[in-house]
């Protein structure tokens, strides 16, 4: 696992470095727009990298043990709450001391900072369903030192569904960013609540459309199974 751990790691450190180098000459408006920026680029990169690699490859992990699942008596859902419960754990973490540090090099207001961190774990929550989804239906059982658990299909479907996901989830918050709810003349506080019920909104159909996904795809296994 330590391996797929790496991609998101490295692609957080890259990122990060346009923020750190980047010296206190700078124009202050210009950094904080950069700082928010790559801050907002990598809480959807951790949203939907780290929950779909732990996810997707929980199935494939099971190598020759697959069969083992059919005999237990659990269902679909058991099984789904089961595998993703690390996955989520694991990415709230890891989103949450993402958020931290992104506070701390480029403080942002309370009411902002906060908005940000519920659409990255809401979008966590949904990714997850999609990877444990496409991994139930292209999970790679090969065992070896390079075992990849998941298909090139799988990690294709993952990816690009996943990624989908996330516009669709971080638009209304795209909208914050960008000033465009200032036509609604709500105020601060006002965008940021309604760009909380918008999110909560489009998040609550992505997510049970992304759990219908991912339940037809562990049927979808438990009836390969039984073959």
């Amino acid at each position: 696992m330590t391996r797929f751990l790496a991609i998101p790691v490295m692609i957080v450190v890259a990122s990060l470095i346009p923020v750190l180098t980047s010296g206190a000459d700078t124009n202050a408006a210009a950094r904080v727009s950069l700082s928010e920026g790559v801050g907002l680029f990598l809480l959807a990169e951790a949203s939907i990298i780290l929950p779909i690699m732990l996810s997707s490859i929980s199935i494939g992990q099971e190598g020759k043990s697959i069969s083992n699942i059919y005999m237990l008596p659990i269902s679909a859902k058991e099984l789904v709450n089961g595998k993703l419960f690390l996955s989520w754990l694991l990415s709230s973490v890891g989103i949450l001391g993402l958020a931290l540090l992104m506070q701390f090099l480029s403080p942002a207001a309370i009411l902002h900072f906060l908005v940000v961190l519920v659409v990255a774990l809401f979008n966590a929550l949904i990714e997850g369903y999609i990877g444990l989804g496409a991994g139930s239906r292209y999970p790679n059982f090969t065992i070896g030192p390079r075992a990849r658990y998941l298909t090139f299909t799988g990690l294709i479907v993952a990816l690009v569904t996943g990624l989908l996901m996330t516009l669709g989830i971080f638009a209304p918050l795209i909208m914050y960013q960008t000033g465009f709810l200032g036509i609604l003349n709500l105020g601060s506080i006002g965008s940021a609540l309604f760009t909380v019920a918008l999110t909560t909104a489009v998040g609550t159909a992505l997510f049970v459309l992304a759990r219908i996904y991912c339940l037809r795809g562990v049927r979808k296994l438990f009836s390969n199974l039984e073959a």
